[in-house]
């Protein structure tokens, strides 16, 4: 890590502890994780101490990177990643206002965006990633039928809360197959 990307990184830490500051919960920073860099995003945690003992957040700077190893954390942010970040930060806001978690079935939760770092603050989850656990699944432990039921009733919320939430945009109209 070069001195100017740890002095880019701190700024990051402490707009984030700026943006947080009315929020008890995120008064001194513990640690923070490592960059995680994919496709679209570099990504990291920050544990905070708090009036509620420990709480977690997750960084997200969307950046259209694409295994483009040139990009990285100090590459310059570009209005194709400004654009992915407010498109993703406005979804998320979508499905906190309009998304029936009663199923167990829930996304991240948005906190903050900062605009100069492209930020997006969501809540750290924990939980069980329902993709993840399926694609572990093989023919033999789904034979057992204490996964089997766990899968199906994972499989047959996320079909419940996905009908929920397009229940609610979901109107009649006509369809026409000459259009």
């Amino acid at each position: 890590m070069t001195l100017n990307h740890t002095q880019e990184l701190n700024n990051l830490l402490s707009f984030v502890v700026r943006e947080l500051a009315d929020d008890n919960r995120y008064k001194t920073i513990v640690e923070y994780g490592p960059l995680e860099i994919n496709a679209f995003s570099i990504t990291f945690w920050v544990n905070f101490d708090g009036a509620c003992g420990t709480s977690s957040i997750y960084v997200k700077i969307p950046k259209v990177i694409f295994y483009d190893k040139s990009k990285n954390f100090d590459s310059p942010i570009t209005e194709a990643d400004k654009d992915l970040a407010h498109k993703e930060f406005d979804s998320l806001i979508y499905l906190k206002e309009n998304w029936d978690d009663s199923l167990g079935v829930r996304f991240v939760q948005p906190i903050d965006f900062i605009e100069k770092y492209n930020a997006i603050i969501t809540k750290r989850i924990q939980g069980k990633f329902l993709f993840k656990a399926l694609k572990k699944i093989t023919f033999m432990s789904f034979l057992n039928k204490k996964d089997k039921q766990t899968m199906l009733l994972n499989l047959n919320n996320y079909g419940r809360s996905l009908r929920r939430f397009h229940n609610k945009e979901t109107k009649a109209s006509p369809f026409d197959l000459k259009e």
